[in-house]
């Protein structure tokens, strides 16, 4: 892990004190990431985890997309220019081990409409 990305993560913290787990997903955690790629993490946490991160306007950062699952399944992003939300469910989340898990994305297939692709991807536990 980035070494520059912990003490956000603490910061984080400090504001979502309820926070369970933090997960790495994406790219970064699946070994795709380029030099412009952004952090993706997934934490388990509230409804009120969520509203604070939503407050907290200090903690916005345009490279990192922050999910929160609010009651063990569903998810939504803290921040963003756009509403991102899911369901823990819908993307077959397993947990393999203590600091691994797994889950499918799935994505439209550059110039087939209605053509989607699901693949495997991992997520790494980061917290605690």
């Amino acid at each position: 892990m980035n070494i520059e990305i912990m003490p956000f993560l603490r910061q984080v913290l400090e504001v979502g004190h309820d926070i369970s787990s933090i997960w790495l997903f994406g790219s970064r955690a699946n070994g795709t990431d380029t030099e412009k790629s952004d952090w993706d993490f997934i934490a388990f946490g509230s409804e009120g985890t969520l509203e604070r991160l939503q407050s907290a306007t200090n903690l916005h950062r345009q490279d990192i997309d922050f999910m929160v699952v609010t009651n063990g399944i569903d998810f939504r992003n803290a921040w963003g220019p756009r509403l991102k939300s899911g369901s823990l469910k819908t993307w077959e989340w397993k947990i393999l081990s203590e600091d691994l898990c797994e889950y499918m994305q799935s994505k439209e297939k550059a110039g087939h409409d209605f053509d989607v692709e699901c693949t495997t991807k991992k997520a790494i536990r980061v917290w605690p």
